[in-house]
């Protein structure tokens, strides 16, 4: 799956109607990201009468309108992200209360406030890949990197006594089962998601190949 994202932070603020809507956009990893970020500009700005949001996730969105009408101000941050298909952002914007400006205008003001966001940002286009851990055994480190060089991206490698971790990127859609290998270099293959074990029981019980969790590598400038 490829998708766009704004790749750097975009900061600004424009006045319609004597209101102020200063906004910010941002990159985010996941929902928990979102919140601190989100806690974060409420602080900074305390003295602004609304602050609302709108963001998007792989799999998730949410908005807020923060006492605003429905659907004048975070569904139209979110509107925006959405209709520019970006992922992995937020945009935040606090309104400094100039005057009543009825549903129609305060609708167009959010809207332009967050296209003015994504237009100061660089759009970078990026692909979904899936991450998986392989453990293998020292002696067959050089049968290993040769095959896998071949196929997959190799992200990181780390050393230990007898085995050695690797990090590789796979295409989001490879399955692990439809990989022919060499059972002398591989003792085992499971596959779960979110999978947690310790080094003793990555060597205990012989674990070769886990994938993890999705992550993304950009592509194209």
């Amino acid at each position: 799956m490829i998708y766009k994202s704004m790749s750097n932070d975009s900061y600004g603020e424009v006045v319609i109607k004597k209101s102020r809507f200063v906004y910010c956009g941002l990159k985010i990893k996941s929902k928990l990201d979102a919140i601190n970020k989100i806690d974060y500009y409420k602080k900074k700005y305390y003295d602004a009468k609304h602050i609302v949001f709108g963001y998007v996730l792989l799999n998730y969105k949410k908005f807020t309108e923060n006492g605003e009408p429905f659907g004048t101000s975070g569904s139209q941050i979110l509107n925006v992200l959405e209709e520019k298909k970006l992922f992995y952002n937020i945009i935040i914007v606090a309104r400094y209360f100039g005057g009543i400006m009825g549903t129609g205008n305060l609708s167009r003001a959010y809207k332009q406030t967050a296209e003015n966001c994504v237009n100061r940002s660089k759009i970078l286009t990026y692909e979904f890949y899936k991450e998986i851990i392989f453990w293998i055994d020292y002696k067959k480190t050089y049968d290993f990197i040769k095959l896998f060089e071949k196929i997959f991206f190799i992200r990181e490698k780390e050393y230990f006594d007898n085995i050695i971790r690797v990090n590789v990127f796979a295409n989001i859609n490879f399955d692990l089962r439809n990989l022919s290998l060499n059972k002398k270099i591989f003792t085992k293959i499971i596959e779960k998601k979110n999978l947690i074990l310790g080094f003793n029981d990555l060597i205990n019980k012989k674990f070769i190949a886990i994938t993890g969790e999705i992550y993304c590598s950009k592509i194209f400038k």
